[in-house]
């Protein structure tokens, strides 16, 4: 048999509408910026979501750490929240790839204003976990149905000083 790599490949969604200006998009371009120095590049892939959904790193060929965090953290607040065309995008990205541990990470405050119910293409996930960006304007409800619906965990994640730890304990719980 085939040795399984250490690190499942995984795909990283992070909500750049501008619900999550300010504060929120800072914590998520620092969680993803965490997970993309955590993962080998070839084994990650990173779509960043508006009312549109557009990867900035593929699964197989991603862009060096650097460059990655580069373009992660440079992300403007713009547009809708369209979780549910990042979920479809990733659930393919993922689909590109055979591992039975491959899993995918959703960041948001689960606000959705376009695009549909994303609770079924959650669904589409072998194992997706969300990271919610706690502020007075989220949906933990919504972010807590569509962890489940992926056979993930939902994670919180409340203010920069818990983010550093916090990310390191998620990155090792859903790589493992």
């Amino acid at each position: 048999t085939r040795r399984q790599e250490k690190n499942p490949p995984g795909v990283l969604m992070m909500d750049a509408a501008l619900s999550m200006a300010g504060r929120n998009l800072a914590l998520a371009a620092v969680a993803a910026a965490v997970l993309a120095l955590k993962i080998r590049r070839v084994d990650l892939a990173v779509i960043v979501f508006d009312s549109t959904a557009r990867a900035i790193s593929h699964l197989g060929h991603g862009l060096d750490a650097e460059s990655l965090v580069a373009e992660i953290i440079t992300q403007p607040a713009r547009g809708y929240t369209n979780i549910e065309e990042a979920l479809r995008l990733g659930s393919r990205e993922l689909g590109t790839v055979r591992h039975a541990g491959k899993t995918g990470l959703l960041i948001t405050d689960g606000i959705y204003t376009v695009g549909d119910n994303p609770l079924s293409a959650a669904g589409e996930f072998p194992r997706l976990s969300v990271l919610l960006t706690e502020d007075y304007k989220m949906n933990e409800s919504l972010c807590r149905k569509m962890a489940r619906a992926g056979k993930g965990e939902l994670f919180h994640i409340k203010g920069f000083e818990d983010l550093p730890r916090k990310m390191l304990d998620i990155a090792n719980q859903i790589l493992r």
